[in-house]
């Protein structure tokens, strides 16, 4: 949990963050809005943290061992690997359901933090471009229609004689 706010408001809610809250697993950020900057900001490299999750998995699946068990994979990751963690945990889980997410649309939502992070930091001039990539794929992975990939596959037959699929 990240506050924002003065440091009289936050001690005098303490007892309740204690209670509620992970051993220093929450904290005072600073003045009012700070906390929830510092919780955008985290919801961002989530972004990017899970966008490369889903990639790798991704490679895996269409890669040059497409039959490697997928759950078997997230399963030994969480075991002592430099990626052990609880987004490899949820990965896991959700492998565990569904080894093959037949159930599932490849729509993903976002929840506005990483528009707002990335917006903040093209007002700064920061790069952020992992995070703001990881946005950009969900917008992308809502279009079954882009009109933008096809004239991209359409350009690359042009200039280079790329294969293009037909419906």
């Amino acid at each position: 949990m990240m506050f924002g706010g003065s440091e009289q408001t936050y001690k005098y809610c303490q007892p309740l963050f204690d209670a509620i809250g992970y051993p220093e697993g929450y904290g005072l950020m600073g003045g009012p809005g700070a906390g929830h900057y510092v919780k955008m900001i985290h919801n961002a490299i989530e972004y990017g943290m899970l966008q490369a999750i889903a990639e790798g998995f991704d490679l895996l699946k269409k890669g040059s061992y497409p039959h490697v068990d997928a759950h078997k994979v997230a399963h030994l990751w969480n075991h002592g690997t430099i990626v052990t963690s609880f987004l490899m945990e949820m990965t896991e889980n959700a492998l565990a359901k569904d080894k093959e997410l037949f159930q599932l649309q490849p729509f993903v939502s976002d929840s506005g933090e990483g528009k707002w992070a990335a917006i903040e930091a093209m007002e700064k001039s920061v790069p952020f471009v992992v995070n703001t990539y990881a946005l950009h794929a969900r917008y992308l992975s809502r279009d079954k229609d882009s009109f933008a990939f096809k004239l991209l596959a359409a350009m690359r037959n042009e200039f280079g004689g790329h294969e293009v699929k037909k419906k």
